[in-house]
């Protein structure tokens, strides 16, 4: 059977799924260099073609998140163009809040510590690590407030119509959450 450009299904889907993979990685950690040197008109083109690539891709490679969508538009009775808006308005919203974030704590002009400067890589080993500490406690006690009270399972309630989740999945959660 003949998948994508007359490759064996297959091999096309192992390409296919490597670029993804491929795309996932840019999206993430190449947005801050996109801002670093293009400004803010970087950061968006960068937006708007890689992630959303990203996103395009998955909707092709998995019937999950397709499914996912019309779910998600079935019980709040919306249109699957509105879910569409509500992932791509958190597609924007949250990658800009990342490159402000960023650049407001000068972590987009950050150059690496020297091999050399242990006291320095001993400081920028200190800021990841309460970096991460900050990051876990409060995502965690955020995440129990969605799913430990009322009007947090209410909100957190369109993220786990994502069954099985997809990459899109990410995107599709309310504002609030």
């Amino acid at each position: 059977q003949a998948g994508v450009s007359g490759l064996p299904s297959t091999t096309s889907t192992m390409i296919a799924a490597l670029f993804h993979e491929f795309l996932c990685y840019g999206g993430v950690v190449l947005l801050p260099h996109s801002y670093r040197y293009a400004g803010w008109a970087g950061a968006l083109a960068h937006i708007s073609t890689i992630s959303v690539a990203t996103i395009v891709l998955d909707f092709w490679l998995s019937p999950t998140a397709g499914r996912n969508v019309r779910r998600i538009a079935d019980e709040y009775k919306v249109s699957n163009e509105v879910v569409y808006a509500l992932m791509a308005a958190n597609l924007y919203l949250a990658n800009i809040t990342t490159v402000w974030l960023l650049d407001s704590f000068g972590a987009v002009d950050a150059l690496p510590p020297s091999l050399y400067d242990y006291a320095a890589i001993l400081r920028a080993a200190g800021s990841v690590a309460v970096y991460l500490l900050a990051t876990e406690v409060s995502f965690t006690a955020g995440h129990a407030w969605l799913h430990h009270t009322k009007r947090g399972r209410e909100i957190h309630n369109m993220h786990h119509l994502c069954r099985p989740a997809s990459i899109s999945a990410n995107l599709l959660f309310h504002p609030v959450d």
